[in-house]
């Protein structure tokens, strides 16, 4: 399971909420977000210890978007 993201974080990626004008759903969409980002970033680092630093490639997102993710 290393390296992938539990699956309600990478729907929270993937999906957007139907009602956007709502401030409740729209916090609760970006903590979802953010938490699905922190876990990306943490299970990066612990991959790249082993691979070597920037050698991560992605499993689900496409790269560019993990790479934003990580801050490449």
């Amino acid at each position: 399971m290393h390296g992938f993201q539990p699956s309600w974080l990478l729907l929270a990626r993937l999906l957007w909420p139907y009602d956007r004008d709502n401030a409740d759903v729209s916090n609760l969409y970006a903590s979802l977000l953010d938490g699905s980002d922190s876990h990306l970033e943490g299970y990066v680092k612990d991959i790249e210890k082993y691979i070597g630093e920037g050698n991560y490639q992605a499993q689900v997102l496409p790269q560019e978007e993990v790479d934003k993710i990580l801050g490449r």
